[in-house]
């Protein structure tokens, strides 16, 4: 009896470490989901600046894109119901006085730092809606500075989404901004930026 006793102990043992270890992999798996479910994400990429600034440009000739090669784009999003998001962010870069600014050139690199609000309406779901990708139209405000000269701007453009993980994601967007001051050599142009999209709550 003393020795099924023990037995029976050594089982029971077996069987606490099975569930323990179950636990752990079901509470893992579970603050996974929701922290990829997070409604906060924390975006940080690579900027690139097109002000070239003439009606004949093409848009995507990128010999006169201005591009400093850090990650100095940097987001902070919520996302306030299925398919409306808000967007707070921050761009360094620098305007090459090697490339076309404005359709001519510049005397020396100046400095560009912008800082933005945006809200974005993911629309893809009414056409075709998948769990890897997400489309969205974006619209906001910015303040930016060249070289220390203020200008505000009145952004628009899309981000495509793509999700590579549950908790890792690409975003590739593009947005053009117009700015109020249209004299000063920090006026319309247009940013497009590769962002790593993580959760963070």
């Amino acid at each position: 009896t003393f020795v099924q006793l023990l037995i029976n102990l050594k089982q029971s043992n077996k069987m606490k470490k099975i569930l323990l270890i179950l636990t752990i992999l079901i509470s893992t798996a579970t603050l996974a989901q929701r922290t990829a479910e997070s409604k906060y994400t924390f975006g940080f990429g690579v900027n690139f600046i097109d002000n070239s600034g003439t009606a004949k440009t093409n848009f995507f000739e990128t010999d006169n894109w201005n591009v400093i090669p850090f990650f100095l784009a940097f987001t902070v999003e919520r996302k306030m119901d299925k398919n409306f998001k808000l967007n707070a962010q921050f761009l360094l870069n620098e305007y090459d006085k090697d490339n076309i600014q404005n359709g001519g050139k510049i005397e020396y690199n100046a400095t560009y730092t912008s800082v933005n609000l945006n809200a974005l309406y993911t629309f893809d779901s009414h056409f075709v809606d998948v769990d890897w990708f997400d489309a969205s139209v974006i619209a906001g405000a910015g303040a930016m500075w060249l070289d220390g000269i203020p200008n505000q701007t009145f952004n628009t453009g899309l981000a495509l989404d793509f999700k590579l993980s549950k908790m890792v994601g690409l975003r590739l967007e593009t947005q053009g901004r117009f700015a109020f001051e249209k004299q000063l050599l920090g006026n319309n142009h247009i940013v497009h930026a590769v962002s790593v999209i993580l959760p963070i709550k």
